[in-house]
């Protein structure tokens, strides 16, 4: 799918850039041809280097690893191409789709899949919407029992949502719901069990319910309706050639070559020039530098003079969400011989979900299935080697559904907490983090300047990558 999409599309795509760049026309007059030096190769650092390649900077971009994504990997040799990070975007991600408009990069939007109704189970078995009712684990109120744990989580939240708009999530007046997610649902209500049942059997947001704020919880689930709803409907598309496709495309367009396996060590803000030495003993020397890299990895640089006060506190102390992606190619259609769907959200158990991956012009046919473990599951996963980490996944899977024994091939295994260069999935402030951090921590420092999806306030994932290149093009451009 390509085209033009919403004309509130292109508004929010060119808000950024519209009122702070445009009093930049003619600012490379003003000296000579200055030097900026980008730490990433995800979308975050490729957006920036692009943004400021248009305004005549001369860019460099240097990346860890041996191609550019960042947290974007697609594998081809999987069925269905697997997504090992970002998965799909929303209708609303306006810097997105336009990036992908304006460099031929193809999407599509993917298609409902009857098979992807979520099942719960629980103890090793498949527990039916029937059999939930009086189960001796439904821990829910005595009217609402009869509801599946993610149906209530949802009317939980409709009923006691407190943002009224994404953007609230930042306003001084919701200050006093910077607590843990886990203490604004007792305090609304919910048990201790209720919270476990809901949320902690699968959380998407840090590594639990008590570390997150309830304000960032809320930003994102607000922002994720908005993006994916149009028309009253949720859509979701993703790039033909894999997700990876559109950084490779990033990666074409600029001006000069990405220098790959440099893993940065020291940053050296010195007054005249900042130099950057990485692990391999080459150097870099800039008038700017832009790190586009995790806090949780940033904290590992040596940056000199140090960072200082809040923006010291929130590299250090900024939780980052453990998970660990399995997918798995299933050699035969067990759900048909048992008669449930394969998409599975399990509790008491070290694997968390279950999601099919369909063909993208038949959702009958499923192509891999990712499995997703989370918070403590995926500590204890991290402790595994990778053989003895498939052989626990197909036999649990086996145990839950006995028609998947014998039948299932895990085709890859990525622990993102376990990445040397991202430590972690999603960037989430913890408690009392959203009223401290979120405005000071991406302040630039001497000559250094912060991106990436966990310094943006106002979108998430791949659209808060970009967002954030955008502010931090307009900083750079100010201070050349």
């Amino acid at each position: 799918m390509t085209g033009k999409t919403s004309t509130r599309r292109t508004f929010l795509k060119g808000m950024a850039l519209a009122s702070s760049l445009s009093v930049h026309p003619s600012f490379v007059r003003a000296q000579e041809t200055p030097k900026v030096l980008i730490i990433g190769a995800g979308l975050s650092g490729l957006s920036a280097a692009l943004i400021l390649e248009e305004y005549g900077v001369d860019v460099q971009v240097i990346e860890a690893k041996t191609e550019p994504g960042g947290r974007l990997k697609s594998l081809k040799s999987v069925p269905g191409i697997a997504e090992l990070g970002g998965k799909a975007f929303g209708q609303g991600y306006a810097r997105l789709i336009d990036a992908a408009e304006r460099l031929n990069v193809p999407y599509y939007e993917v298609a409902k899949s009857p098979l992807r109704k979520l099942e719960l189970a629980l103890d090793n078995q498949i527990v039916t919407p029937e059999q939930w009712s009086d189960h001796p684990r439904n821990v829910l109120p005595a009217g609402d029992r009869q509801l599946m744990p993610w149906s209530y989580f949802n009317r939980f939240m409709a009923t006691h949502m407190a943002l009224r708009h994404p953007g609230d999530w930042i306003d001084p007046d919701f200050a006093d719901l910077d607590i843990s997610f886990d203490d604004w649902m007792q305090s609304r209500g919910a048990s201790r069990e209720v919270i476990d049942l809901c949320c902690n059997m699968h959380w998407d947001y840090n590594n639990s319910t008590h570390e997150v704020s309830a304000l960032a919880v809320m930003f994102e689930m607000l922002w994720g309706r908005q993006v994916f709803r149009q028309d009253g409907r949720m859509r979701s598309f993703s790039f033909v050639n894999g997700n990876q496709s559109l950084p490779f495309a990033m990666e074409a367009a600029l001006r000069k070559d990405i220098h790959f396996n440099k893993n940065v060590v020291v940053i050296d803000l010195e007054e005249s020039q900042a130099v950057v030495q990485c692990a391999d003993g080459s150097r870099y020397r800039a008038d700017r530098v832009i790190s586009s890299v995790p806090v949780q990895i940033l904290r590992r640089i040596a940056i000199t003079p140090q960072l200082k006060g809040i923006q010291r506190e929130a590299i250090e102390m900024i939780p980052r969400r453990m998970v660990t992606h399995i997918h798995v190619v299933p050699q035969k259609p067990f759900w048909e011989q048992d008669g449930r769907s394969p998409a599975m959200k399990i509790g008491n158990a070290p694997i968390n979900f279950v999601w099919p991956y369909c063909n993208t012009e038949n959702p009958h046919q499923i192509e891999h299935l990712l499995v997703s473990i989370t918070g403590q599951a995926a500590a204890n996963a991290n402790q595994m080697d990778n053989e003895s980490l498939k052989k626990m996944v197909t036999a649990v899977l086996a145990d839950i559904r006995p028609a998947a024994k014998g039948v299932l091939e895990v085709a890859s295994v990525k622990s993102w907490y376990d990445d040397p260069y991202a430590g972690g999935d999603w960037t989430n402030f913890g408690p009392g983090q959203v009223s401290r951090f979120a405005g000071p921590m991406h302040a630039p420092h001497r000559r250094l300047h912060l991106c990436g999806d966990g310094t943006s306030l106002s979108a998430r994932g791949m659209e808060g990558a970009m967002e954030s290149a955008e502010r931090v093009a307009v900083e750079v451009l100010d201070m050349l």
